[in-house]
């Protein structure tokens, strides 16, 4: 299990059976919630894929990208924990990389164009319909991914290729704040990042 606040979050997957379940319980011990029963789910499909799932912040919302195609092409769906409710539209045309916002108000993912390449960062308010573009990669060699840093202090735009790649980070203080670039791609370098004792380290090839 992976502690974050009260709670401990992990996957586990029953003997005989293809897909997982995601759950938590109360740290350090308690009664098992069942977050996400895969199993159940991909029932009467040919096809049944979950990729990203990832709870909010505060502990209330759980979100998943699903694939009941083979395609690629996901569906990110955000649930009410409590209620077990669907907290707004599905998000459609995406792929598996999304993150909520570490104040859990929005949800940032990536388009996937009609080429089947991830091209658009898009943010939606949770429970929202508006999608608003945060940064398109005009590249089509490039792939892009979001993400947050494990302080949750920046949510994090990475794009490149197998060679080369350029970060972007939008301060989780304000998360409706255009991106800023880390450093621009210069070809041949690749680079990391991670946020520690309030610097952006940096490693590079």
């Amino acid at each position: 299990p992976v502690p974050d606040g009260p709670w401990e979050y992990y996957s586990r997957i029953a003997e005989g059976a293809q897909h997982p379940v995601q759950a938590r319980q109360p740290r350090g011990g308690g009664k098992e919630e069942v977050l996400l029963d895969v199993e159940a789910m991909a029932q009467g499909h040919a096809f049944f894929r979950v990729g990203a799932a990832r709870h909010s912040g505060d502990h209330r919302l759980f979100a998943w990208a699903e694939d009941a195609q083979g395609s690629e092409v996901y569906r990110i769906r955000v649930r009410d924990i409590a209620s077990g409710a669907e907290a707004g539209p599905a998000v459609e045309s995406a792929t598996g990389s999304f993150t909520f916002s570490p104040c859990s108000r929005f949800l940032f993912w990536v388009f996937r164009d009609d080429n089947g390449r991830p091209r658009r960062v898009m943010r939606r308010r949770v429970g929202g319909t508006e999608d608003v573009l945060v940064y398109e990669e005009l590249d089509e060699g490039f792939f892009v991914n979001v993400g947050v840093t494990q302080s949750r202090a920046w949510i994090t735009i990475e794009c490149g290729n197998q060679e080369t790649n350029e970060a972007w980070v939008v301060p989780a203080a304000d998360p409706e704040a255009p991106p800023r670039v880390l450093a621009r791609r210069d070809p041949g370098v690749r680079y990391d990042f991670e946020h520690w004792d309030g610097a952006l380290v940096v490693r590079t090839n």
